[in-house]
């Protein structure tokens, strides 16, 4: 795997996504939350391939019943800006349980700071 430094920690606004290119083309988006963790994602849907900078974060909503909504805190999703397909920031999941879909799942990449630069593994 090949590691590359793509920005300053700085450069990276809480709550945003951030686009980079990594060496070879590939398109990748950073994300950092209000913890400062940072997490590094495919920057393309893997459903039609929607550039996944235009898309959004926010935590999971559920409901089961007619006007009845809870929100997950705990659960982070990135959701897609074409179609909505939304991906479990954790694991990459679609959150949404479709059997003909589950096979689109979000590449997550591993991120190291080092010496207040972000490096992506690749």
């Amino acid at each position: 795997m090949a590691r590359h430094t793509v920005c300053a920690r700085d450069d990276i606004v809480v709550g945003e996504l951030t686009p980079v290119t990594l060496d070879g083309g590939i398109s990748i988006v950073l994300f950092r939350s209000q913890f400062d963790e940072i997490r590094a994602f495919s920057g393309v849907c893997p459903h039609q391939g929607a550039r996944l900078e235009f898309g959004c974060v926010s935590h999971l909503t559920q409901g089961d019943e007619a006007n009845m909504i809870t929100v997950d805190t705990g659960v982070q999703i990135l959701r897609c800006p074409w179609h909505g397909f939304a991906f479990d920031m954790q694991t990459g999941h679609p959150v949404v349980k479709n059997a003909k879909r589950q096979h689109l799942r979000l590449k997550i990449y591993d991120v190291e700071i080092d010496n207040d630069q972000v490096v992506v593994v690749a």
